[in-house]
């Protein structure tokens, strides 16, 4: 799944745009169905139970194609859950900027983006950091939110600032060292295909607007 949504975002802003808006709903929902069905041919294991319900819970309401994977006409599956999303996200500042972007890594992928070459000092110790950021979405103002997109279950606000869950600190310092800007916040992208889709799971970010994602005026503040 982390791959289909990197790969569809990654072509889509190639093919010149940038957020999907809902004007562009059916043509984003008929590339995401393309390169699910390519991601996802490795997979491929008809006829058993759990193929088709997989498969069912991915792919409904996304394509037109009655043979292919999914039910058309079916209640919305992930895919087509986080294209809904994605148009609910194009009403606020901030824009995906980096899909899977790379810092300290030596990536032989030619479409991987690389945030930095080096990795990431981590402050007060002699200790680097490396590693891959799911998502970096970036505010006219360059300021950072960052998404660990999460197939299974997502510490909690709480786990995050008591600190025993370090993924999102850990993606924004690697997001400030690499690209110079302020990381304002951070959550977890929920896409398990049997759960309710999320993108505020253990959202940080300022504490007044901790939902900082669904309002367009809000400043977004540090922590």
């Amino acid at each position: 799944i982390h791959t289909v949504l990197e790969t569809f975002y990654r072509t889509w802003q190639e093919q010149g745009h940038q957020e999907v808006t809902e004007e562009q709903l059916d043509d984003a929902a008929a590339l995401l169905y393309e390169t699910a069905v390519i991601e996802l041919e490795e997979f491929d294991a008809p006829g058993t139970p759990f193929h088709n319900r997989y498969m069912s819970a991915l792919f409904d309401g996304l394509g037109d194609d009655p043979a292919g994977p999914g039910d058309p006409d079916g209640p919305p599956g992930l895919f087509r859950r986080f294209l809904e999303m994605e148009t609910n996200l194009a009403a606020t500042p901030a824009r995906p900027v980096a899909l899977e972007g790379h810092v300290g890594l030596n990536s032989r992928a030619s479409d991987a983006p690389v945030l930095s070459e080096s990795p990431v000092s981590l402050p007060g110790t002699t200790a680097t950091l490396h590693g891959k950021i799911d998502r970096l979405d970036a505010t006219p103002d360059n300021e950072l939110v960052a998404y660990d997109y999460k197939t299974g279950s997502t510490p909690s606000e709480d786990d995050t600032l008591d600190g025993y869950a370090f993924q999102l600190p850990v993606y924004l310092l690697l997001a400030e060292s690499a690209s110079g800007s302020d990381p304002v916040g951070g959550s977890y992208y929920q896409v398990n295909p049997g759960e309710s889709l999320s993108v505020h799971s253990g959202t940080i970010g300022a504490k007044e607007d901790a939902a900082h994602r669904t309002k367009r005026s809000a400043k977004l503040l540090r922590y």
